[in-house]
């Protein structure tokens, strides 16, 4: 399954950071804050409440920059992306969007791969 949601790491936080993201308001200062925010709800709406990760190999695709030309654009489409942000980060963030409590997985496969546009595929 294939859902287009553009990948966020988990960013380092601070004790103010994640009280400001709770509530009603979540008005957080810093902007990778707030798109991790942003990426954990746009997760908790389109991704289904049941989705167990285990045994499954989860291809996160990233974007690739517009500024590349569109022959290097086709000759990195589905290579792997070897840049920041990290492949654990983006399965961390993934994890607490879908779980409260992520100690029941065991067992993921995580790819980072680039691509036309930013999505998230769960096979």
């Amino acid at each position: 399954m294939i859902y287009d949601i553009l990948p966020v790491p988990k960013p380092r936080m601070t004790r103010g950071d994640k009280f400001r993201g709770k509530g009603k308001s979540r008005k957080p200062t810093r902007p990778g804050v707030a798109r991790y925010w942003a990426y954990k709800d746009e997760c908790r709406i389109r991704m289904p409440a049941d989705l167990d990760l285990n045994l499954k190999t989860i291809i996160f695709y990233l974007p690739m920059p517009a500024s590349w030309k569109k022959e290097k654009k086709n000759m990195m489409q589905h290579q792997p992306h070897l840049q920041t942000p990290d492949l654990s980060n983006l399965l961390k963030a993934l994890e607490d969007a879908l779980y409260g409590n992520d100690s029941h997985i065991w067992n993921v496969h995580p790819i980072k791969k680039w691509d036309y546009k930013g999505s998230i595929e769960i096979i």
